[in-house]
């Protein structure tokens, strides 16, 4: 589609809303302002994305995902049963998309899977506090837990231009504070020995990974 045909099919678009909106005050039609004004909203992110994708400026993409943004929650809002609470969320999510959107267009900027599951596993977090789910030590598990499993993705997608055979260490790590904390907030007679069996079986592997690359370096040598 070319500038003239899309801004034709933008503006049109725009005028369509404003005119019902305009009709919807004046009591002439009956229609909901709120649905209006978000797919204005959504119009105007939706222009600003296709100017990123000419353009490839971050300035177009950080505007797009902001009017996207609002009106997502306008449309959400005027939903009766849509809980306010989730706005937090949706907001943390947003940011990891954003930034697992910044990885899939460029699969070698890895680093951008790091904080996208982050903010997506505070977002579930925030989620459950909504729920009114208020275990710290649950909750406190479940962030190392996905962390850990981010780390986990990340040498899952290693390959010979991503080296991240390094990122095991700290999915296991993560993983396993994560289910030392669980058991202590269960407070289960089990989680006086959890922590020890987990460190005596990270070291275990530890060992075996740097022996075993000893004896490859060895054979590769000689």
């Amino acid at each position: 589609m070319d500038k003239n045909k899309q801004n034709l099919l933008i503006g049109g678009t725009l005028t369509f809303i404003g005119v019902f909106y305009l009709l919807s005050n004046l009591d002439i039609i009956r229609f909901n302002a709120e649905i209006l004004v978000a797919l204005a909203f959504l119009a105007v992110g939706d222009f600003l994305f296709k100017k990123f994708i000419e353009t490839k400026g971050v300035g177009w993409l950080i505007a797009a995902s902001i009017a996207s943004f609002v009106g997502v929650v306008i449309l959400l809002e005027s939903l009766p049963y849509f809980d306010d609470n989730y706005i937090g969320t949706l907001v943390l999510w947003w940011i990891a998309a954003l930034f697992a959107y910044g990885f899939f267009r460029n699969t070698e900027k890895w680093g951008f899977l790091i904080p996208a599951g982050i903010f997506f596993t505070i977002g579930g977090m925030v989620v459950l506090e909504t729920l009114h789910f208020n275990d710290d030590g649950i909750l406190g598990s479940l962030f190392f837990l996905g962390v850990g499993l981010t780390f986990g993705v990340l040498y899952l997608l290693r390959n010979e231009k991503n080296r991240l055979d390094w990122a095991k260490i700290p999915a296991l790590c993560l993983i396993s504070f994560s289910a030392f904390i669980y058991g202590v907030s269960s407070h289960s007679d089990f989680a006086n020995f959890l922590f020890p069996i987990l460190l005596i079986g990270l070291g275990v592997l530890l060992v075996f990974h740097a022996t075993r690359k000893g004896t490859i370096d060895s054979t590769s040598k000689a």
